[in-house]
């Protein structure tokens, strides 16, 4: 078992926020106000030594980009573009060819091996035609599969792990955590109200979660409690450990954490918590934060200040 004096290494437990970009909502409370919006990665480096990289999912990166995020002290997890997994539905025959262009404007990052995973977001649409959606999940499985080699191993690169997050409960069967143990990809286990908690680790190297919200409408706009944060540090602790120990035996194990809730600069709030009370890997930047954390032991958690929408608003 870790000794909590132990901080374990950040090659092993990823913990960080989902984007960084957030000119709005961070200046002046993660962020200085005056801070130009194309240094705002740079001083997120002061926090955390990974992010999850949301602009993917919305474009495909261009070069100029990825060659900018390859140069920062940061590890990532980047977003798999809509147009695979929202616009084609995972349907190869439209979605080869914008997943494969994605893969090419990657080409900085993954030189670098500065890419810890590829996180395939579902819409909650994908999951109603059950059979058809499982049929495509596997096909996109079984493409990336063969991919691998010829993008990676014949390189010598290292090769980032496929982590799939799923947001219909249809999902939620033993067959689909069989398909993705079959093909080594990893589940995203996922804290918000329409999927249940399940933690379970598909790729024995990678245990991976995101941290959205509970409530009717939580996305991006949630600010956990303390006593919540303490529940999920006593559920994640072993995790933690476990990965901890099998690397001091000379295994692959790591866990990524990412937050989420990003309204407010809660995210950033909640993982540095969650960091001081399980001794995660972090930077000493509190001080850089533009405001204090706040009283996380509040009894009301969400927030109020804004107008809250549900996820099929966004997807």
């Amino acid at each position: 078992m870790r000794s909590m004096v132990d901080q374990v290494s950040p090659e092993v437990v990823f913990l960080g926020t989902s984007g960084y970009y957030y000119p709005e909502d961070w200046k002046g409370i993660v962020y200085p106000k005056n801070l130009k919006n194309s240094d705002m990665l740079e001083y997120y480096t002061k926090f955390f030594y990974t992010t999850e990289i949301n602009s993917t999912f919305y474009n495909i990166p261009n070069i100029r980009s990825t060659e900018a995020w390859a140069k920062r002290p940061l590890i990532y997890s980047a977003k798999i573009p809509k147009l695979v997994s929202h616009d084609a539905k995972l349907d190869l025959s439209e979605a080869v060819d914008p997943f494969l262009q994605y893969m090419d404007q990657m080409e900085p990052l993954f030189q670098s091996e500065k890419v810890l995973s590829l996180l395939l977001q579902l819409p909650p649409s994908f999951g109603k035609e059950e059979e058809i959606h499982f049929d495509r999940l596997k096909r996109f499985a079984q493409y990336w599969q063969e991919l691998v080699p010829r993008k990676f191993t014949s390189k010598n690169r290292k090769i980032p792990y496929l982590v799939v997050e799923f947001r219909h409960k249809n999902w939620m069967k033993e067959k689909t955590f069989d398909l993705l143990r079959e093909y080594g990809l990893v589940y995203c286990a996922v804290v918000e109200p329409k999927l249940p908690p399940r933690l379970d680790i598909t790729n024995e190297e990678l245990f991976y979660i995101r941290f959205h919200g509970y409530g009717n409408s939580p996305w991006f706009n949630y600010n956990f409690s303390g006593d919540q944060l303490n529940e999920w540090a006593e559920k994640l602790q072993p995790i933690v450990d476990s990965a901890h120990a099998a690397t001091q035996q000379g295994k692959k194990r790591k866990v990524a954490l990412y937050f989420n809730n990003h309204f407010s600069g809660y995210a950033v709030k909640n993982a540095l918590y969650l960091a001081k009370k399980m001794n995660l890997p972090h930077k000493n930047g509190t001080d850089c934060l533009q405001k204090p954390l706040y009283a996380l032991n509040a009894p009301s958690c969400s927030s109020e200040g804004k107008k809250q929408k549900s996820l099929d608003e966004f997807f």
